[in-house]
């Protein structure tokens, strides 16, 4: 009923020209999946992401987030 995501994710704008800001964009998702019932899986994970060479987050260079699925199967 219960299983541990986890995923590690890469992206290499070189020079900018897909976010604006050049650099390597790293992104770490972690979360649970649950199902309660066999026909309902529900999904919270929390997010983090980074660039070391430059300050796309609101004049940040990393960013926190976090959401949750809600999935019906029928």
């Amino acid at each position: 009923k219960l299983t541990w995501i986890t995923r590690f994710e890469l992206f290499q704008d070189f020079e900018g020209q897909r976010t604006g800001f050049e650099g390597l964009y790293t992104a770490v998702t972690t979360g649970v999946q649950w199902r309660p019932i066999p026909d309902l899986i529900v999904r919270p994970e929390v997010r983090y992401d980074q660039n070391n060479n430059s300050n796309p987050f609101e004049g940040k260079n990393n960013l926190w987030s976090g959401a949750i699925d809600l999935i019906v199967r029928w």
